[in-house]
């Protein structure tokens, strides 16, 4: 009976190794085309700890520095998830945090909240929903988020208070303010730098642009 249990508990251990294994570790994305943004001075750097969405070899690579407190970034990041479905072959997203807590002092914990999920391999499905829900941002609000997408629950409310997930939200900070950009939303398109509103229709029209400029 002693081993019975011994071995029960045992398997618990395994799944339990298993499943911190899969959310910690997660499959990311390789690009083959980055080394012109990141090595560039002036330029933002892409790496693993940015959540990025799209194509595996994009042609136009866009990284935006956005606030989900800020609705005319939010506005922009919606455009922009909406050009990825319409440009899945072309086009990726690096996300970079910049909130302003001065405006609003839920920005910072939005931004935390979406790396967490980000843990979780779920960071553009809770971006997604943040935006959905960005006139509402509260310390409720994000682990409800959190249960509707079926994120583990433990690791996600202790992720929220760790000081590392905050760290890498303060390093996007940091990064724009080294970048000397003015506000959310900030974009750089294959490099072009762009700030404040922009329509759909215009950000289709850069990357139309980007595109001919890759040909």
């Amino acid at each position: 009976m002693k081993n019975l249990v011994i071995g029960f508990f045992l398997i618990i251990a395994i799944i339990f190794l298993i499943m911190l294994f899969s959310i910690t570790s997660g499959n990311k994305i390789e690009f083959t085309n980055l080394p012109n943004l990141t090595q560039t001075p002036g330029q933002p750097t892409i790496s693993s700890d940015n959540p990025i969405v799209g194509a595996e070899n994009p042609k136009v690579i866009i990284v935006e520095f956005g606030d989900f407190a800020n609705q005319t970034s939010i506005s922009v990041a919606k455009s922009l998830n909406t050009l990825l479905e319409k440009y899945p072959d072309d086009l990726a997203i690096v996300w970079k945090d910049f909130p302003n807590t001065s405006l609003n002092p839920q920005a910072q914990a939005a931004a935390v909240a979406a790396r967490c999920a980000q843990n979780q391999n779920a960071f553009w499905e809770f971006q997604k929903l943040l935006i959905v829900n960005s006139d509402i941002l509260s310390s409720d609000l994000y682990p409800a988020i959190a249960n509707d997408l079926d994120i583990w629950q433990w690791f996600y409310k202790r992720c929220l208070t760790k000081e590392n997930t905050l760290s890498l939200v303060q390093d996007d900070l940091d990064e724009a303010y080294e970048l000397s950009l003015p506000a959310a939303p900030s974009i750089f398109v294959n490099g072009q730098q762009y700030s404040g509103y922009l329509s759909s229709q215009e950000l289709e029209q850069i990357i139309k642009s980007a595109l001919n400029d890759y040909e």
